[in-house]
């Protein structure tokens, strides 16, 4: 049995030293950062450079998380809209003035109310400790609340959380918590006004280049289902989510009316998709939209299809013991370096060249900060790639791998949406245009021109047979070296590029970039 003395310990094994602090000590010892390690004598500049690259990135994103949270608090105003400056004080209401200093005595005089940090004083120390002192008996009443109600944990991370414990503690001592009437009621009523009056703006927008719109079915007591419904407007999203636990909002015919109800009511002009899970209930709503309305697209959730793919590949034999065996030593890990020399970890190798690609894929299209239609299909691609190479080409390791895979995309993310993103997404096609030239792809980009353009022939036309011909060709504007280097990082923006390039080509560009601006998950209105 390990002394407990040594549980912290980890072990360089470039050099063999021993010593506390777990993987970021280990981070600056490699990268030979002084102050709170030894230097690793036998990292090469390599070696350095990750490290010093992985310490960076973290300090980065913690900064930027703080920053975010500081912008967030200034958002919130208490005091209705007066001058900020010449605000009186309520006492009635219970509020007051925060003291910006600490003192030995407030420990036992001071109510708790950790609104901000305290300027810097003499006593800098003894007002640290207080205030943390302070802050973590807010923060117990708040770990109570949650533990007494079982509130999900994630709902602290949530920005409207901060905003509420922000607007509290500026308030000051004395707030009076709302009634159940006026939850029910009249702040409701407030709420569903103030949303309405975000999405005025917007609204007026779906018609050019769309937006992301959320929404809750909360807001209009009609609609009731257990399902959640991502609606892509063209250019942007809307979200809509509900909770019923009736069997009738089970069915599919159910479902059908509510997203028929949805597009009918933000216009069906202003409607590419509709993305839901891959449950039989959602498929039945889909075939019967299909029939009445063929230009909208009913697409599967890419979150939803990432996770059966990887619950799939990790019930193969070759994975499952390993993955098993990963959960019972993830606990020991980091303070036990002797479980490192166990043969387990070359089936852990094995497992990260399989899993790691989906894993990435997953994370891009399971997030709602970017559009993600750009790149679902070029990254399906990549990852099969990167798990053949991992695989080092071996035929009986690789087949059932990729076969798992292509069952998964069947009928889920091989929709003519996906397939025409992935040519209109020039950070691909100009790298490698051979398989954006696909019968596949092309009858993908004549399904869309139809849908977009329908009943209109000489547009179709014109679309497919000029204006997507020259972007193929990388003639006029696209050919420009500025637009071919400007689509080179991952990161660009497809529909700025579009934007930019694209403006002389009004009926392509108008498709490309409402194509491009789509997300591939119903994961973001859970």
């Amino acid at each position: 049995m390990s002394d407990s003395k040594n549980l912290d310990k980890v072990k360089c094994k470039l050099c063999g030293k021993e010593f506390s602090g777990g993987a970021y000590r280990i981070k600056e010892h490699i990268a030979k950062i002084p102050g709170n390690v030894y230097a690793c004598p036998r990292s090469s500049k390599d070696d350095q450079e990750k490290c010093k690259t992985a310490i960076e990135e973290a300090k980065k994103k913690k900064k930027k998380k703080v920053t975010l949270d500081d912008e967030l608090r200034q958002t919130v105003n208490v005091h209705g809209s007066g001058d900020m400056d010449d605000v009186i004080e309520l006492e009635e209401m219970g509020s007051r003035k925060m003291q910006r200093t600490l003192g030995p005595m407030d420990k036992f005089a001071t109510n708790i109310n950790p609104e901000s940090r305290p300027l810097p004083t003499r006593q800098q120390n003894i007002n640290d400790a207080l205030w943390k002192e302070k802050l973590h008996k807010v923060q117990q009443y708040i770990a109570r609340w949650v533990y007494a109600l079982g509130v999900h944990f994630n709902t602290i991370a949530n920005d409207e959380f901060k905003l509420m414990a922000e607007a509290i503690g500026k308030f000051g001592p004395g707030v009076t918590p709302q009634s159940q009437h006026q939850l029910r009621e009249p702040l409701l009523k407030e709420e569903v006004d103030r949303l309405h009056g975000l999405l005025k703006p917007q609204e007026e927008e779906w018609k050019k280049n769309g937006c992301k719109i959320m929404t809750d079915a909360w807001s209009d007591r009609k609609r009731r289902s257990i399902m959640n419904l991502c609606v892509n407007c063209k250019g942007g999203t809307m979200f809509r989510s509900s909770k019923d636990s009736s069997d009738e909002a089970h069915t599919g015919g159910y479902i059908f009316e509510y997203v028929k109800g949805c597009i009918e009511e933000i216009g069906e002009e202003n409607v590419v998709q509709v993305v839901t899970d891959n449950a039989a209930n959602n498929m039945v709503a889909a075939r019967m939209m299909k029939e009445i309305k063929p230009s909208i697209f009913w697409t599967s959730c890419a979150t939803h299809s990432i996770n059966l793919m990887l619950e799939s590949i990790s019930k193969l034999t070759r994975f499952k013991g390993t993955i098993q065996m990963a959960k019972d030593f993830t606990i020991f890990i980091y303070a036990h370096h002797k479980t490192l020399a166990v043969k387990f970890w070359n089936g852990v190798i094995m497992c990260l060249n399989v899993f790691g690609p989906l894993v990435k894929l997953l994370r891009l299209v399971d997030g709602d900060k970017k559009p993600t239609m750009v790149f679902l299909h070029g990254e399906l691609i990549e990852a099969k790639k990167q798990i053949s190479d991992g695989l080092k080409h071996v035929e009986k390791n690789v087949k059932p791998i990729l076969s798992i895979i292509e069952e998964k995309i069947k009928g889920r993310l091989d929709n003519p949406l996906h397939l025409t993103g992935y040519l209109w997404n020039p950070y691909y096609f100009y790298k490698d245009s051979s398989q954006a030239s696909s019968d596949e792809v092309s009858n993908a980009v004549f399904k869309c021109v139809s849908a977009f353009f329908p009943n209109d022939v000489n547009t179709q036309c014109q679309v497919i047979n000029s204006e997507l011909a020259i972007y193929k060709n990388k003639e006029g504007n696209f050919g420009k070296p500025w637009a071919i280097i400007g689509c080179q990082k991952e990161d660009y923006d497809p529909v700025y590029w579009w934007e930019t390039y694209g403006n002389a080509f009004p009926n392509l560009a108008k498709m490309a970039k409402r194509i491009l601006a789509l997300t591939t998950s119903s994961s973001g209105c859970e």
